[in-house]
């Protein structure tokens, strides 16, 4: 019997976007400021690539430069052996320091205070909700209102039985998406647009649980499929032009151009999209309540209440909030997710057949999961963990501008400076985990299972940090791994996966981990024993 370790920490994927706004904190108060105290290092010696006045180190990322934002991982590293694994770097008008040691995102996390701030991010969605003057979402805020939002969801979405309730919504999405694998296969059985139909699982998906509802993405009624394509083709543009506007400069920001204007019309087509399912997200509002809270109907308008939130007209807007963000970034995440998942266990045919053995002891004869179902495989858990650590679901990792002036690495580094936790290179670092660049599940199990673990210290668990960790973490964690769960499950107990491509499947950043080439994942149905 396999047992999980929980060495890994237990925690959206956050952004982290190169090109944050400025904070209150400047260059000069900083190194004014952090004066050596002690033993500690000043803030001044903190060692980093130079860059130029006005761009710092942004050159090193363009076309004359040696680095390239959609290889972001290879840069980190590059610039951890040469400057250790605390240096700083600026990027534009921001300022930031990396961090690439357990311990010091320990301290980052444990030391973020009562109202963490991850920056004044330069987002277009952000630009998009003020031009348009509609409900921001604690995503996108700090500070008291974040908090008041934040702990209004905090138990409807983190219970930990929260995302096993919905287990029902999301399993027939599972089982349809199989159905349209075994359709849609060409003769060497492979999907010619797999990844593309990753996304509309992981959307399906989502919207069950978001909407209450099926968008219909694998419905056969032609008015269905025809929402559902609207839907989903926003989606794609969406990714793009958010693609496009993380590695740019925020021009949209002071006019609207032509980027933006791409941008907004498919957050109208999206928002227009959600709108009509305001009457189930209330009903979903009040069901959250209901079954997790084990209160009544009629006292969820005082429960609501009570967290800050108005039960009138409006009562969907602060959850629209967070509803239509999700299906956004989790359809975003979670389908890159699916994709590196399913090919990391294509490629790795042994590690595949250990995971197919366990879901056949647990759920013999295609039974399907139930909210006990995951307790019992511990190495379907170890294998999402090793795709993550692999495979990094965004560009880098979390990060955090400090309430005050903290140490790290022996540097004392002021307060208002932004903080970035390199979680995605650590998974990548030989000192951590031995053989970086194999897969190998086993990792992440204890017990006469386990093997090629590291050396496991007291901050350990901060080298897995996927869905981020603390008061930020992602709200939606539970909800995204369990749909990962339910597909592999699906899929494996129909299929043997194998990818026979030469090549590997590498990965870009943009800022999203996305494969760098099609995923010609060959699916072979299983026979009947």
């Amino acid at each position: 019997m396999f047992t999980l370790s929980n060495r890994a920490g237990e925690t959206s994927p956050p952004l982290g976007c190169p090109f944050h706004e400025p904070t209150s904190a400047t260059q000069s108060d900083n190194e004014a400021s952090t004066a050596q105290t002690g033993h500690h290092k000043s803030y001044a010696d903190m060692p980093g690539p130079k860059g130029l006045p006005g761009i710092g180190n942004a050159l090193a990322y363009s076309r004359f430069g040696n680095h390239k934002f959609e290889k972001i991982l290879d840069s980190r590293l590059s610039y951890m052996r040469k400057y250790g694994k605390v240096y700083r770097e600026k990027l534009g008008h921001m300022e930031m320091v990396h961090i690439f040691d357990p311990s010091d995102i320990a301290t980052m996390f444990r030391e973020e205070g009562d109202h963490p701030s991850r920056g004044k991010i330069a987002h277009v969605e952000l630009t998009y909700l003020k031009r348009s003057k509609k409900f921001i979402s604690f995503a996108y805020i700090d500070g008291a209102e974040w908090a008041r939002q934040r702990a209004a969801i905090q138990r409807l979405m983190m219970h930990p039985t929260a995302a096993t309730r919905y287990i029902n919504w999301q399993t027939p999405v599972a089982q349809d998406f199989v159905q349209y694998i075994d359709e849609n296969r060409n003769e060497e059985g492979i999907i010619p647009n797999l990844y593309e139909d990753l996304f509309k699982y992981t959307m399906e998906s989502i919207a069950a649980v978001c909407f209450g509802d099926r968008i219909g993405v694998f419905d056969k009624n032609p008015e269905s499929m025809k929402d559902a394509d609207i839907l989903s083709n926003s989606i794609t543009e969406n990714n793009k032009v958010f693609r496009n506007c993380m590695f740019s400069f925020p021009w949209y920001q002071y006019f609207r151009t032509p980027l933006y204007k791409r941008y907004e019309k498919v957050a109208d087509q999206m928002k227009a999209w959600v709108k009509l399912g305001e009457k189930i997200q209330l009903i979903l509002i009040y069901d959250f309540y209901n079954r997790i809270m084990g209160k009544h109907v009629d006292r969820c308008s005082n429960k609501i209440e009570a967290r800050g939130l108005r039960t009138g007209p409006d009562v969907v807007n602060p959850f629209g909030g967070v509803f239509e963000p999700n299906i956004e970034i989790e359809d975003r995440s979670t389908g890159n997710s699916l994709a590196f998942f399913l090919y990391n266990l294509a490629a790795n045919p042994e590690k595949q057949e250990v995971l197919y053995r366990e879901i056949e002891n647990v759920l013999p004869n295609k039974q399907q999961p139930t909210a006990k179902t995951f307790k019992n495989m511990p190495y379907l858990k170890a294998a999402l963990k090793e795709s993550f650590r692999l495979n990094f679901p965004v560009y880098g990792g979390s990060g955090r501008v400090m309430p005050q002036d903290t140490v790290f690495g022996n540097y004392v580094v002021p307060k208002g400076v932004f903080i970035f936790a390199n979680i995605a290179a650590m998974g990548r670092m030989e000192e951590h985990f031995p053989e970086p660049a194999k897969y190998h599940p086993e990792r992440w199990l204890r017990g006469e299972n386990a093997s090629m673990g590291a050396t496991w210290k007291e901050d350990s668990g901060f080298l897995s940090l996927p869905f981020s960790h603390g008061l930020r973490a992602c709200p939606g964690k539970r909800y995204a791994e369990q749909g990962l769960y339910l597909a592999a499950i699906a899929i494996l107990q129909n299929f043997k996966l194998s990818y026979d491509k030469p090549e590997p499947v590498e990965m870009l950043h943009l800022p999203f981990t996305i494969p760098d080439r099609p995923l010609d994942i060959t699916f072979t149905q299983r026979t009947s024993c």
